[in-house]
């Protein structure tokens, strides 16, 4: 009996060995393939941004914005919001939105999403792009005060000490 336990042992110690190398095989051509996707997501982006930049699209651009039809709306992504204007860039990074690495944004986010994910109301920064467009002045918002811990461990330190209980 021990001879066939000590054969069925080796023979799942091969097949373990075997599905280890197959496993890793297939982990080597994943990373492969995904290093390829990435080379053509960033081709692509490349040539989206060319496109986007030609001059149709730019006199497209330009005709709304000298009929005033031109507006930033929380669904356009934040790519195309830089090509209508650079300065979406500076106006964004007031809003603590991609102007440091770490407040990033990706450029295929909306400007609803970008703003949600860094805790601001997509409402004030649409209204302060939109105002940068349109020449006016740019508000933006002061960001609410951080709620300060009180005490240790959040027992607060204003509550008066306890008195000693009297002694009969």
């Amino acid at each position: 009996m021990s001879m066939l336990g000590f054969i069925v042992g080796v023979v799942g110690l091969f097949v373990g060995l075997m599905a280890n190398r197959r496993a890793k095989a297939a982990r080597t051509e994943c990373d492969r393939v995904l290093r390829s996707v990435s080379s053509m997501r960033v081709a692509l982006l490349q040539e989206l941004e060319d496109i986007r930049g030609s001059i149709p699209h730019r006199v497209h651009i330009e005709i709304k914005k000298a009929n005033g039809e031109l507006r930033f709306t929380p669904d356009m992504v934040i790519a195309e919001a830089i090509a209508i204007d650079s300065r979406v860039r500076d106006v964004m990074a007031q809003f603590h939105i991609g102007g440091c690495s770490s407040c990033a944004v990706s450029g295929e986010e909306t400007l609803a999403e970008g703003a949600r994910s860094h805790g601001v109301d997509p409402e004030a920064l649409l209204a302060a792009l939109n105002a940068m467009l349109e020449g006016r002045p740019i508000q933006i918002p002061k960001p609410a005060a951080t709620p300060q811990p009180i005490g240790i461990g959040g027992i607060g330190n204003d509550l008066a000490p306890a008195q000693p209980a009297a002694i009969a």
